[in-house]
């Protein structure tokens, strides 16, 4: 999107045309009022007004926003399907119509080892019976209470009266701030 003098905002569509295809991308660009400026040694911005009516073969190999065009005219010259042009079936085309080759088919033995697994899941889902923690309490659980009001440093023995003299004695006193 680009502004306009006028403040208003009027979207750009950024075209990238094939090397072989940038002198008469300029020269059309340029025949254009107002002209279309570049964006880049190799790219030009084209008000989304304009891009509907560019001619077809000015973009075939062009990059457009990014992406690479795909040229209806193209897709005839070379007999392909347009993408997600319904097949004579009445269903969209939206892979190759080879995949299914790529896939082996399952044999039976891989069925049973599926319900296998599943059994061996649902036998390690059960709860484990209650054991022994025996881990040394942190320093939160077996720290002291600490009355309203008091601040004490961590680094040190010395108490405050607010979090942010603490925090201005743990920095100049012991260099560092205060971890919560």
């Amino acid at each position: 999107m680009t502004a306009t003098s006028g403040g208003a905002v009027r979207p750009m569509i950024h075209v990238q045309p094939a090397a072989e295809l940038r002198r008469p991308f300029a020269v059309w660009a340029t025949a254009q009022r107002p002209k279309i400026r570049t964006v880049s040694t190799s790219a030009f911005a084209v008000p989304a007004g304009l891009f509907a009516g560019m001619p077809e073969e000015l973009l075939i190999g062009a990059l457009i926003d990014g992406h690479g065009y795909v040229s209806p005219v193209e897709d005839a010259t070379l007999g392909r399907p347009a993408p997600g042009a319904p097949d004579p079936g009445g269903e969209a085309d939206i892979a190759p119509a080879d995949t299914a080759a790529l896939v082996p088919a399952a044999p039976s033995a891989a069925v049973g080892a599926v319900m296998t697994a599943a059994a061996v899941v649902a036998a390690a889902a059960e709860p484990l019976p209650p054991g022994d923690d025996q881990r040394p309490p942190t320093q939160a659980e077996e720290a002291p209470e600490i009355p309203e009001g008091v601040f004490p440093c961590p680094h040190c023995d010395k108490e405050l009266t607010t979090a942010r003299g603490r925090d201005m004695h743990a920095r100049k006193v012991h260099g560092m701030g205060v971890e919560e």
